[in-house]
């Protein structure tokens, strides 16, 4: 059995999804050239491509019972860890006049 706990997933949807994060300060930044971080900015946000997502759930179903009965593992990547704080101040570089 194995057991994935998924950073935060990003990449392109058909749906629009302001519950995350990132999204949500894109939108804010789009609409009303300000973003608000509800924090010091300081806490840490792990991001995941749901590529890879995809990758690790195929990881998951193809292992064998010989590489142990439960592994419980976090999906993530230490490049793609930022703070809020620096997320925010890279979509205010791109989407200008923030």
């Amino acid at each position: 059995m194995t057991c994935l706990r998924f950073a935060t997933a990003c990449g392109m949807s058909p749906r629009l999804r302001l519950d995350l994060m990132l999204n949500d300060f894109v939108a804010s930044a789009l609409a009303v050239k300000r973003i608000d971080i509800l924090s010091d900015g300081s806490p840490w946000r792990p991001l995941i491509h749901v590529r890879d997502m995809a990758r690790a759930i195929d990881w998951a179903i193809g292992r064998t019972p010989g590489q142990g009965a439960f592994v419980s593992l976090n999906a993530g990547s230490d490049e793609w860890n930022y703070q809020v704080r620096e997320l925010g101040e890279a979509v205010a570089a791109i989407v200008g006049g923030v």
